[in-house]
């Protein structure tokens, strides 16, 4: 996306003296959303933070008043993650590790709860006094070392712990194939598929081989239900075999529509 340049406020061809309107900047924001969509997805997902930036500002809190006119409190600490989320954000009193340690050390324990990569970057607006040692003290993993490997292979235990069980084990799967490379055996297992009860589903996919001439099909993979009492398993027919061609040159059809007659094995 290419976006148009203005030039100078007073370029005639430009700004030339007038101030786009506001449906002008509407325009481009959504021009720039869509060309960033993924990331901005991305953003909404984030629960993490492998890079964190904190900052102290004294602004907003003026803006917020008790009932007899006094300020709430006289700092908003925020922390941002790498993708530009909010991660957290506290009225206190202090920017100082007595007041936000307790918050900082909240956010880590839900970053190991959720699995996520603890962070391995942070940036205050103190580096060079107290925040690097309240960073580490509430994130174990920016100190480095055995104790920065400890916690990630603790994060990345808790992650694969909360995986969903849809495994190829917890499915009760073969995880074994069978390769088919004759006629005869493409034979036998369409006429098993045809007259086994538990065999009324079957998962079908197909592979070409890439940029060859014309639309022949080279590998066909079926998975199907479990056959004689077995457990589900995948079939892969290796159509362009030598050994798979049909006798005597015959042609088999299939598909929607095909009379029952001309459906091959």
């Amino acid at each position: 996306m290419k976006l148009e340049e203005w030039g100078d406020f007073h370029n005639a061809t430009g700004w030339s003296g007038y101030v786009p309107t506001a449906a002008y900047f509407v325009v481009v924001f959504l021009q720039i959303a869509e060309r960033r969509m993924d990331f901005m997805r991305r953003c909404i997902q984030m629960v993490d933070g492998e890079i964190l930036a904190g900052d102290a500002s004294c602004k907003v809190p003026k803006l917020v008043k008790l009932g007899d006119g006094g300020q709430y409190k006289k700092f908003l600490y925020s922390v941002m993650n790498g993708h530009g989320q909010i991660v957290g954000f506290w009225f206190v009193d202090q920017d100082s590790a007595e007041c936000l340690k307790p918050m900082f050390d909240e956010v880590n324990a839900r970053f190991v709860k959720h699995g996520g990569t603890p962070p391995i970057l942070a940036f205050g607006d103190n580096c060079c006094g107290a925040d690097r040692s309240m960073f580490q003290g509430s994130f174990p993993s920016l100190k480095g070392g055995t104790v920065a490997q400890e916690q990630r292979a603790a994060a990345a235990t808790a992650r694969v712990s909360n995986l969903p069980n849809a495994s190829l084990l917890n499915l009760d799967f073969d995880t074994t194939a069978k390769i088919i490379r004759t006629w005869d055996g493409a034979g036998e297992l369409g006429n098993r598929l045809r007259i086994e009860p538990a065999v009324t589903v079957i998962g079908l996919d197909a592979e070409w081989t890439p940029q060859a001439p014309g639309s022949r099909v080279d590998v066909l993979q079926l998975a199907v239900p479990g056959i004689d009492g077995a457990k589900a398993k995948v079939f892969i027919l290796h159509l362009c075999h030598k050994d798979m061609q049909p006798p005597n040159g015959e042609r088999y059809d299939g598909g929607s529509g095909v009379p029952e007659g001309q459906w091959g094995t």
